[in-house]
């Protein structure tokens, strides 16, 4: 059992095509943690992004080929695609928006 983490809520939580797994966590203030676990749901990395104020993680996945992305929700109606290489550093980056009204979420 993990937590509870004062400030710190789950997001989202995935089996990764290499076998490891993920839990995404947003923090308050703009924080983003990305939990690497092993099959056993052991923990074995944890890096941590932020604060970004105004920016909350909505989710974290990474495709059949590896690529990751990090998916954050902006305050006004803005996204951002975040590119993470195989140690979740960032690579690339993309801001969508203003969308005044909308919100990006989590698409399985």
């Amino acid at each position: 059992m993990y937590g509870p983490y004062s400030g710190w809520t789950p997001v989202s939580y995935a089996v990764n095509p290499d076998g490891t797994r993920t839990l995404l966590w947003a923090g308050e203030g703009g924080y983003a943690a990305i939990w690497t676990l092993d099959s056993s749901n052991t923990l074995t990395a944890k890096p941590m992004f932020g604060p970004y104020s105004g920016w909350t993680p909505m989710s974290y996945s990474v495709n059949p080929y590896g690529a990751r992305t990090l998916l954050w929700a902006g305050e006004g109606g803005y996204a951002t695609l975040w590119t993470l290489d195989s140690s979740n550093n960032l690579t690339a980056s993309k801001t969508y928006g203003p969308y005044i009204g909308w919100t990006p979420i989590k698409c399985q």
